[in-house]
């Protein structure tokens, strides 16, 4: 069925609320469940924009162009319609340990500013994961403010064998059969990335653990 991007106004003191003060209900258009919608829809379909590269994805709500991203060769010529202007500054990774294979982009130390997003998906399925969210702060190694995030997507190939996808009704997390393996394997990747950047990348000396499991809990 087609969306309505149609908002509901704020709703001010002597408009339609019988009451004025606090307690009146303030409506924007955030919270509208058409928006609300488009939005879960776009972060739906947000991970495959890197993931492949090889379909030209179209995403419209209402007539509105939300994603446009022509076929590219490999993940880092899309990066800009996932990551917009910033795009053109990410770090591209790709690394294996253990038998994971992890790839993916991340924001250089220096340019973490705000709360980013992450994408991660484990063998083409979005997923969340704590643990591997908590192995992408460690990799930077105390460069970023505890309370930023960097923007980063993040893909892990892992033998099915090793894998369990039935923990929630969702189907939006996943339990690895070593946890420990596939986060060394993130942390890994990251560093040996960051080893290739110019030293004003980085907003004090960076030094990565010579033992990239540090860190991991």
């Amino acid at each position: 069925s087609r969306m309505s991007a149609t908002s509901v106004r704020e709703r001010r003191c002597g408009e339609s609320s019988s009451s004025c003060g606090r307690s009146a209900p303030r409506w924007t258009r955030r919270s509208t469940p058409a928006v609300l919608a488009a939005s879960a829809i776009t972060r739906a379909v947000e991970p495959y924009i890197l993931a492949r590269p090889d379909i030209h994805l179209i995403l419209a709500v209402d007539g509105v162009e939300k994603i446009n991203a022509p076929i590219s060769a490999d993940p880092t010529g899309r990066s800009g319609s996932l990551f917009g202007s910033g795009g053109e500054s990410m770090v591209s990774f790709s690394h294996e340990k253990h038998g994971v294979r992890v790839r993916g982009m991340a924001q250089p130390p220096g340019m973490v500013h705000a709360r980013g997003k992450l994408w991660l998906l484990v063998n083409g399925r979005p997923v969340e994961d704590r643990g591997l969210r908590g192995a992408l702060i460690a990799a930077y190694g105390g460069q970023i403010p505890r309370d930023m995030f960097p923007d980063a997507w993040i893909q892990v190939d892992i033998p099915p064998g090793r894998l369990d996808v039935n923990v929630h009704p969702a189907k939006s997390e996943v339990r690895f059969a070593d946890p420990y393996q596939v986060r060394e394997a993130l942390i890994s990747a990251l560093h040996s990335a960051f080893r290739g950047l110019p030293a004003d990348a980085f907003p004090r000396p960076f030094q990565p653990s010579a033992t990239p499991e540090a860190g991991i809990s």
